[in-house]
């Protein structure tokens, strides 16, 4: 048996790399032209592992080679969907937003408007015979004498107040509120869909690992890295920085309405949240 066939582990294209290139080649999927081109560096490794298996000589590495790249294009069409299925997540959860979002900016304009209508349909109802024969008997039973020439500005004036009190102290702290609100919720909706995009995106490289062990395994006689928590760490190396900082009660606070704009930030990032309320807040199953 010659030297090469003792060799026990690939000397061209260890799992990990194979778990690297597929991750690598998703940077096509983006829409950012300048890491859209990046893609084109672990096409060209890949084609550079098969030249070198070629002519390695040594049968198993081109069998395995050959398994692997099957491996990277099967990973790759998933990793594909993954993202695509985020992207329309993100467009879905957005457009629903801006209708949301729309609809209570329309209230508000309503309530602006009819605050500014008010006081002229007062102003056209007092003027009419209607409104003359009303405004006769409130200057007959309310206003004196002496008042009775400012009883319609005085009129006017209230209604005017009256409307601008409601749309300034009830309505436009309601809207602001619930715009607030529909923003945060947005970004919640938004980051869900991320952290399920990545729980895909683990999985499916993580299967991918595990598979070119297996076919190394299949053409060596054992694994690359015996140790399951030697794998774990090569992993979490990979993904690193996929995920993102989040309280852990986030969901229940934005469910119960909780969230506060000013708290918003530490709820997105986690950073502080322990000395929120309801951090330690155990939530009764649902």
């Amino acid at each position: 048996m010659s030297s090469k066939q003792n060799v026990e582990k690939t000397q061209i294209l260890p799992p990990i790399e194979v778990v690297e290139i597929a991750w690598a080649r998703t940077d096509e999927l983006s829409s950012n032209e300048s890491v859209r081109s990046s893609a084109e560096i672990p096409k060209r490794q890949m084609e550079d592992k098969k030249k070198r298996a070629q002519v390695s000589n040594d049968p198993r590495e081109q069998r395995y080679v050959e398994s692997a790249n099957s491996a990277i294009e099967a990973a790759y069409r998933n990793l594909a969907t993954a993202r695509n299925s985020l992207d329309l997540n993100f467009r879905e959860a957005k457009a629903l937003g801006q209708k949301e979002q729309e609809k209570i900016q329309h209230f508000e304009k309503f309530s602006s408007d009819l605050q500014s209508l008010i006081p002229k349909v007062a102003e056209m109802t007092i003027g009419g015979i209607t409104g003359g024969v009303l405004l006769g008997a409130i200057f007959e039973n309310w206003f004196p004498e002496s008042l009775k020439a400012y009883a319609m500005p005085l009129v006017l004036g209230f209604f005017a107040s009256l409307t601008l009190f409601v749309h300034s102290l009830v309505v436009v702290p309601v809207v602001r509120g619930r715009l607030q609100r529909q923003v945060i919720r947005s970004e919640f909706d938004e980051i869900q869909y991320y952290r399920q995009y990545v729980t895909r995106v683990k999985n499916i490289l993580q299967n991918l690992h595990e598979r070119v062990e297996r076919v190394h395994e299949d053409h060596f006689g054992r694994r690359y890295v015996e140790e399951d928590t030697e794998r774990k760490k090569l992993m979490d190396n990979v993904t690193i920085g996929l995920e993102q900082g989040m309280c852990k009660n986030v969901a229940s606070c934005i469910m119960n309405d909780r969230v506060k704009p000013k708290q918003w930030s530490t709820c997105e990032t986690g950073n502080e949240a322990g000395k929120c309320d309801y951090y330690h807040l155990i939530e009764p199953n649902r």
